[in-house]
């Protein structure tokens, strides 16, 4: 389940910008963090044939070199680093390259079993994570005083009941609020980035 803690964790960003200037795990529009939880988190409702899709790229399945997508148009081709000699059956494996969440949400689960949420209608507040995924926020550290990162909203927990408190990006009214919370300093969900 998520923990509560009164630290907000540090901000492992120090200021960097991607290569193209966005800033780094948050939207340059509503300036709400990303979301970063275990696709196992206790509660959480997933369901894999609605929510998410997955997402297949071509690799040469000898050296793993990435292939464009219109390497082979139909034909068998030669890898370019390795040079071995491939059909497009060879280049798509079994596994998804990644899978991405779909619907009300935008994100990617990676492989080691983390959701990274990168748009949603929701966002609760939270620690920051490690520096793993510098300024993005650890959904399952609740923190009052934390920064505003997207979530998952309740009806993607059991019970339509989410472990953490919920506002609406849209508006910054709270939606929900778990037994146990106090969120009524946060009128409209604040200002905190």
């Amino acid at each position: 389940m998520v923990r509560i803690t009164s630290y907000r964790g540090i901000d492992y960003r120090a200021g960097a910008r991607m290569s193209d200037g966005r800033l780094v795990n948050q939207d340059e529009v509503t300036l709400v963090h990303y979301g970063v939880i275990g696709q196992n988190a206790e509660g959480l409702n997933v369901d894999w044939d609605f929510d998410t899709e997955s997402v297949f790229l071509p690799s040469c399945p000898s050296c793993g070199t990435p292939l464009e997508d219109s390497w082979l148009d139909g034909e068998d081709g030669i890898c370019p680093s390795c040079e071995e000699e491939l059909t497009e059956d060879d280049v798509y494996g079994d596994e998804p390259s990644y899978t991405i969440l779909t619907g009300d949400y935008e994100g990617t689960l990676d492989s080691q079993g983390d959701f990274m949420i990168t748009q949603s209608p929701w966002f609760t507040r939270c620690q920051f994570c490690s520096p793993c995924a510098p300024g993005a926020g650890h959904l399952e550290a609740y923190c009052e005083d934390g920064v505003r990162t997207y979530c998952f909203g309740p009806e993607m927990w059991e019970g339509e009941k989410a472990p953490y408190p919920v506002w609406s990006v849209a508006s910054g009214e709270c939606v929900f609020c778990p037994e146990g919370f106090d969120v009524t300093r946060f009128a409209k969900g604040g200002a905190k980035a």
